[in-house]
């Protein structure tokens, strides 16, 4: 029987459940290294067990609640050691939609697990088992809930043989960019003397609330997920009680679906197909502005009164006045039609004055939109961690390719990889950490091509069913 599968039949429940604390651990299933290599391509390395996790965290009131997520582990034949990565989930339709029920961005966190990272998705609160409403890109609960997932896993793992090492990544995409940022903020600025983040990647998230964010609101192009808006709204009223009745934000008009969202009986697909079709039948296109009473987008537009609760709310949750620690980056792209490029752009700028060590954003694709920007910034993202992860094998050995190496090198137009057969996948990154070519190598015989890059110094990430490895390369 593999090393991780006597857990298969682990279901803990706690009598007296405290924070931070594991109530149960449910099995998700199983996928196999060929399944996951078959689905995701050969340079996983590992097949994957899946968990779904309840345990105890407070609620936006202080209350204790229970939350839940996914926990996925790498299944190998030898004994590993790992490093822990959290994943923030994006937007979901339904409190059901979440990494726990094998939904929402679940196969995100399986393929890091592929990858050799004991992986957590926490469902956030409000969603998945948590009571109450859903409190969307709400900084200080997206990261409360990450956090305590984490601290419960962490105690847990021990009872359940789970080998971990002292390395923490962070990352997620879209709603789960925000939620990224978030934990990584929180923990470095609150609990640096319990946990280091050792590389995060927030991915197309907005970190500008109040300003990128509210701007695309405010503006009278059509927007198509203009759900987003009263779903903000609903999470920070819920969570700062500015308002009385949802009459005081939105026109008459659109208060009935809004409500039956709000109570659980529609979907966010839903009553955005819903307000995309009246804002179309009333105004001719589906301009989110519209939905909003005269006096709000007053508010909004001139920022005044400057202390006005709504205006402290979106301040409150903005992402991008802060200085990470950690190597960090920000992948984007210019074309995202619903989380604006802004918000990465506007978090750049502020970022880099606080003069991190290991800092960059970039522009993925300027022709990619919100859906289409995920997979290059996944990729990118596993290719950053793969520069600072480590895996122990057999509790002291390094999973590498030890023999592998590079010639020529120095190199001109192309290279070959010498003492390694079959497939393998080959990411060349410049000295920045910056993925500039990736290339899916079937044998030795075949040439690695460098034409188009620049003279200098290259990083070449190396990936195959044996394990990883990282070579210099220097191109002439």
């Amino acid at each position: 029987m593999k090393h991780w599968l006597p857990i298969l039949f682990l279901f803990i429940c706690l009598s007296a459940a405290q924070a931070q604390q594991v109530i149960a651990v449910t099995p998700k299933g199983t996928r196999s290294l060929a399944q996951m290599q078959t689905l995701y391509g050969s340079f996983i390395q590992n097949g994957v067990s899946l968990y779904k996790v309840t345990y105890t965290t407070p609620d936006v009131f202080g209350q204790l609640d229970t939350a839940s997520g996914l926990l996925v582990l790498p299944v190998r034949d030898q004994p590993a050691r790992y490093p822990l990565l959290v994943y923030q989930h994006g937007t979901v339709s339904s409190p059901t939609d979440v990494p726990s029920e094998l939904r929402a961005d679940w196969d995100i966190a399986a393929i890091f697990a592929g990858l050799g990272y004991v992986s957590l998705a926490p469902d956030y609160l409000g969603l998945g088992e948590a009571r109450g409403f859903h409190p969307y890109v709400h900084a200080e609960s997206e990261a409360s809930a990450a956090l305590d997932m984490i601290r419960a896993i962490k105690t847990y793992a021990p009872s359940a043989n789970i080998l971990l090492n002292d390395q923490l990544f962070i990352t997620g995409y879209s709603q789960g960019g925000h939620a990224g940022a978030a934990l990584h903020r929180d923990i470095e600025a609150n609990h640096s003397d319990e946990l280091t983040v050792t590389a995060a990647a927030h991915l197309s998230g907005p970190y500008s609330i109040s300003g990128a964010m509210t701007a695309r609101i405010l503006d009278t192009n059509p927007y198509f997920t203009p759900a987003y808006v009263p779903n903000t709204f609903l999470s920070y009223n819920y969570v700062y009680d500015i308002y009385d009745n949802i009459e005081a934000v939105f026109k008459p008009d659109f208060v009935p679906m809004i409500s039956s969202y709000f109570n659980r009986q529609v979907s966010l697909t839903t009553l955005n197909f819903q307000l995309i079709l009246k804002l179309t039948q009333d105004y001719g296109a589906s301009v989110a502005r519209n939905m909003l009473q005269d006096s709000i987008i007053q508010i909004l537009e001139t920022q005044q009164p400057a202390n006005h609760p709504l205006l402290a709310a979106l301040r409150d949750n903005d992402l991008y006045d802060w200085g990470p620690v950690a190597p960090t980056r920000l992948f984007y792209c210019l074309a995202d039609d619903q989380v604006p490029f802004q918000n990465s752009v506007i978090a750049d700028s502020v970022m880099r004055t606080y003069n991190p060590t290991d800092f960059d954003s970039a522009n993925l694709n300027s022709t990619a939109n919100h859906s289409q920007c995920a997979e290059p910034a996944v990729i990118s993202t596993v290719l950053f961690f793969a520069l600072f992860q480590d895996i122990q094998v057999g509790a002291t050995e390094p999973a590498s390719l030890a023999p592998l190496s590079l010639f020529p090198n120095p190199a001109k137009q192309e290279c070959h990889l010498k003492g390694i057969s079959g497939e393998v996948a080959v990411a060349i990154l410049d000295w920045q950490g910056r993925l500039q070519r990736f290339i899916a190598v079937q044998d030795s015989q075949q040439a690695i091509d460098l034409s188009g890059l620049p003279a200098g110094m290259y990083l070449v990430k190396i990936a195959s069913e044996q394990g990883f490895a990282s070579r210099k390369l220097i191109i002439e």
